[in-house]
């Protein structure tokens, strides 16, 4: 994993240039073959069968001729000048042809062989060469362990893979996959069948020079690339691809990504709650979330969500319309909808009226419409009725159930020619693909959105919709890092670090929480039984005792927290009770013990942050006591945090509904859970180089208009 680095400002991330790489004018193909059925035999073919424009240079050590065209010995006899090296060499060979590349001149080079990082301490050695040799020439590299990369409108194929049989069709997708298989292998071939058409397919394999990241950042400024599929297992610079992210939202040009594999915790054992709970895998979805981009977890929900977003404009607003020609499916889109928080839209009377004019007497007029027997029996109805949701006001995206029917193809050509027509997306959702004719291939050609699982559908249509509020909410300046009042906090905080690193008391953290303005209890520390007694009468009974101990951070795991001391005999008691357990503990060390109010009103609740290995600092937030650990109901987000962000934590979790007044319980104070997130994201941001851990918990929210209370906290510093 890469460390963390200060995060990289959307406008200053530097654009590659990387038209060697993807828009050659000439390719060596170094290892290549007359032999069609070996690697190097394809990546001559597939460039001659795909009419490449360039100049294309089959090196080949016995020389003579390749598939027609004349082969050279190797790179250094190529005449001219060469944009890139194809390299079908093993991995032993592949510094030895770089090197020789770069003597050429050679501007970038592609790396099919595997054996790299991929596969054992010296293939990580092996590529940490090749990496050094592309910093020292500045030559380009894709790869090693690449499966290709191919430019459909330039008609630029450097791949062998067999897909490449097959004519290729343009579009405004390009795809970035880690996978060789599942990119060209498969993303390209399925979506093509389904006529989805690409812009590029690039197999980056194990990134050693040009990263994801980087290729996003090209591509934003490719005018025949309008969104961008991801297929990653992770980012080799993570706040790169993050800043990257950012800019893709403000270009409006969408990301579909799939994240292969959650990366585990590791062998570490996290010392605080909040470094346990957040995870790795909880961040990347994180970062997605706070930048707009779209995560799908199914392989071919990638090229299917990526061409919705290729193929339709994005909706106004998120109220939805259904036409069905089965009951059996308006009810079931029903409740798909409920299940996944997306709004069936309130029809207007024009439009109802309009409606139940085609319909039936019988036929019930609500969203989503059931065009009952009449409505595939006549075929006139289901395009009038279309017509009538279009027009409605109240309708921002209009869905379509599609079974099996004998009038589909001229309905298909009518859908076909309303979705390019209308200023509304309309989505097709296929239960059946008609008796004769051509049926849903008519949409396909058509690039219509289709999916044939109502599930995947709507899903599909969720995506959409979020993704048009977050520009939204972007425009109007929603998503950008809030603004905290928190004055000369950092200074102080950096004054009270000075020296210290490590586990810190409860009592040393919540020093540091006071300097960002956060409330905490009443206590006060003591070192003596009688100290502890005259604290507890100037802080007003009941109270608490806890045991301070830098060795001892889980203070209740070892006794060492006494609660509900009602008098001075009880605050004895507990006194000497801590000091005798410290001291029976090995390597432990009492550091004073604390008095503090006894807070008893209100909702637990744990907030916190650590530092992602990859992504810096994240902030969590959950409902606290037993539930972090019994239900692990928590939501994280990247810092520093947006307004958006803190409001979206709060409404997220599962247990909402205990903050908004459940059973009787008054409503929690949600503005004050707003501002503490805040105010730990500025911390997090601030001391991020200090802090590896700020765990809270529990914080003790009051009743709404009556802000909350942190009742205990655990800062763990860098060594």
């Amino acid at each position: 994993m890469s460390t963390p680095t200060p995060s990289v400002p959307a406008n200053d991330v530097r654009r590659l240039d990387l038209r060697p790489l993807l828009s050659p004018t000439s390719i060596a193909v170094i290892g290549a073959s007359s032999d069609v059925a070996k690697m190097g035999g394809r990546l001559v073919k597939y460039p001659l069968r795909h009419a490449y424009p360039g100049v294309l240079f089959p090196v080949n050590p016995r020389g003579g001729e390749i598939q027609g065209l004349k082969a050279y010995r190797d790179i250094l006899e190529v005449p001219g000048s060469v944009d890139l090296a194809v390299l079908v060499v093993p991995a032993e060979q592949v510094v030895a042809t770089l090197e020789q590349c770069a003597e050429k001149g050679v501007r970038a080079a592609l790396i099919l062989a595997s054996g790299f990082a991929e596969a054992s301490e010296e293939g990580r050695q092996l590529q940490e060469r090749v990496a050094e040799i592309a910093q020292r020439t500045g030559m380009r590299m894709c790869g090693p362990n690449s499966n290709g990369l191919v430019n459909m409108h330039e008609r630029i194929v450097a791949s062998s893979n067999p897909t490449l049989e097959a004519d290729l069709v343009p579009g405004r997708i390009a795809v970035v996959s880690q996978s060789g298989g599942l990119g060209l292998g498969s993303i390209l071939y399925l979506g093509q069948k389904r006529h989805i058409g690409f812009s590029y397919h690039i197999s980056s394999g194990n990134e050693a020079d040009v990263e994801a990241a980087d290729y996003v950042r090209y591509l934003l400024d490719d005018p025949n690339t309008d969104v961008i599929a991801l297929l990653v297992e992770g980012f080799k610079s993570a706040r790169k691809f993050a800043a990257v992210a950012d800019l893709a939202a403000e270009r409006h040009k969408p990301i579909v990504v799939m994240k292969l594999g959650r990366t585990p915790l590791g062998t570490q054992i996290a010392s605080s709650h909040t470094a346990l709970l957040a995870g790795s895998d909880r961040s990347h979805r994180a970062v997605f979330e706070q930048r707009g981009i779209i995560q799908v977890n199914d392989f071919d929900d990638l090229y299917e969500v990526a061409a919705l977003f290729a193929n339709t404009p994005l909706p106004q607003g998120d109220a939805i319309g259904m036409i069905s020609p089965s009951g059996g499916i308006a009810i079931l889109s029903a409740d798909l909808c409920s299940d996944l928080g997306l709004t069936l839209a309130n029809l207007s009377p024009a439009t109802r009226d309009g409606i139940a004019a085609l319909l039936p007497s019988f036929a019930a007029i609500q969203n989503p419409i059931d065009l009952t027997a009449i409505g595939t029996s006549d075929p006139t109805i289901y395009p009038r009725c279309i017509e009538l949701m279009l027009n409605d006001p109240n309708v921002h995206v209009l869905v379509l159930a599609l079974t099996v029917n004998l009038n589909y193809d001229s309905l298909m050509e009518f859908i076909s020619r309303a979705a390019h027509s209308a200023s509304k997306p309309i989505i097709c959702i296929g239960a059946g693909d008609g008796l004769a004719g051509r049926g849903f291939v008519i949409l396909e050609e058509g690039q219509v959105p289709l999916f044939r699982s109502f599930t995947k559908g709507f899903a599909a249509v969720r995506h959409l919709i979020r993704y048009a509020d977050y520009l939204r909410e972007r425009s109007g300046g929603r998503t950008g890092p809030a603004v905290v009042p928190v004055g000369d906090a950092a200074a102080k905080a950096r004054v009270a670090l000075q020296g210290r690193s490590g586990v810190q008391t409860e009592a040393f953290s919540k020093s540091l929480l006071q300097a960002y303005g956060i409330p905490t209890t009443r206590e006060e520390l003591a070192t003596s039984s009688a100290g502890a007694i005259t604290a507890a009468v100037r802080i007003g009974y009941p109270v608490v005792l806890k045991g301070m101990s830098r060795q001892l951070p889980h203070k209740t795991d070892v006794g060492i927290v006494h609660l509900n001391l009602r008098d001075k005999e009880m605050v004895a008691t507990a006194y000497a009770d801590i000091v005798r357990r410290v001291t029976e503990l090995p390597n432990a060390q009492l550091d004073g013990v604390l008095i503090q109010e006894m807070v008893t009103q209100g909702t637990e609740v744990i907030v916190g942050f650590s530092q992602d290995p990859q992504f810096g600092p994240i902030v969590l937030f959950g409902l606290g006591g037993i539930f972090v650990e019994a239900l692990q109901d928590v939501v994280v987000r990247v810092a520093p945090l947006s307004r958006r962000d803190a409001e979206a934590m709060v409404e997220t979790i599962k247990g909402a509904k205990v903050l908004q007044g459940a059973r009787n319980r008054p409503p929690a104070d949600t503005e004050a859970i707003i501002d503490l997130l805040l105010r730990v994201s500025q911390m997090a941001v601030d001391l991020e180089d200090q802090i590896v851990e700020l765990d809270l918990n529990p914080v003790v929210v009051f009743e709404r208009g009556k802000g909350l209370k942190a009742v205990d906290a655990l800062a763990i510093l860098k060594s």
